[in-house]
C-alpha cells in the first residue's frame, strides 16, 4: 500500500477505519485483494444489511474454527459509507472465475481482476453477492473513493463451534 494513498483526518469521520481496511489485509488475502493491500468492502441495494451479515459471518466463521474456538458471542459495527464514482460492473456476468465460492478458485481470479482495474486507474468493483442470494457487494480499490463514513447497526452473532447465527 503506498502511504501516499492514505487518508489524514481533514477527510473527517471515519478516515482511521478506512485506512484500516487498506493497511491490515489478512494474509494471503481476500476475494480481490492480496496481502499487501486491502480494499473496502461493503454491501448496497435491497438487502444490503443481510448480504452484510452473510458475507461478514461467512469470514467470521472461518476465523474462529481455524481458531478452534468452541462458542463465542462477536458483535460487528456496521459502517455506513457513500461512493460517487464508476465501478467495474460484474453484476452482469455472475459466471466471472472472480464470483466462484471456492475461495481457493475465486480469490485468485478475483485479485488478478483488481490488480488489472487498479492498474488501469479503476475505483473498484460491483458483483453479486457469493454468500447471498440476490446481494449485492462492492469493493472499492482506492481510500478516497470512500465517503461519508457513519455508524451503523451493531449486530452481536453467537458462534457455537460449527456455524454462526444472529444472537436474540
Amino acid at each position: 500500500m503506498d502511504p501516499r494513498e492514505l487518508l489524514n483526518e481533514s477527510y473527517g469521520y471515519g478516515w482511521t477505519f478506512i485506512n484500516a481496511a487498506f493497511c491490515h489485509a489478512k494474509p494471503p488475502g481476500n476475494r480481490f485483494n492480496d496481502e499487501d493491500r486491502g480494499c473496502w468492502y461493503a454491501a448496497f441495494g435491497e438487502h444490503d444489511a443481510e448480504t452484510a451479515e452473510a458475507e461478514v459471518t461467512f469470514h467470521m466463521a472461518n476465523a474462529l474454527r481455524e481458531a478452534g474456538a468452541s462458542a463465542e458471542l462477536v458483535t460487528y459495527g456496521q459502517l455506513l459509507a457513500g461512493f460517487a464514482c464508476r465501478f467495474h460492473d460484474l453484476r452482469g456476468d455472475p459466471s466471472h472465475p472472480s464470483l466462484d465460492p471456492d475461495p481457493a478458485v475465486g480469490y485468485p481470479a478475483g485479485r488478478a481482476l483488481a490488480k488489472s482495474i487498479r492498474a488501469k486507474g479503476g475505483n473498484g468493483l460491483l458483483y453479486p453477492s457469493v454468500r447471498f442470494s440476490g446481494g449485492m457487494c462492492l469493493a472499492a480499490l482506492r481510500p478516497s473513493v470512500i465517503q461519508n463514513v457513519r455508524r451503523g447497526d451493531r449486530v452481536t452473532f453467537e458462534w457455537d463451534g460449527e456455524r454462526m447465527r444472529k444472537a436474540d
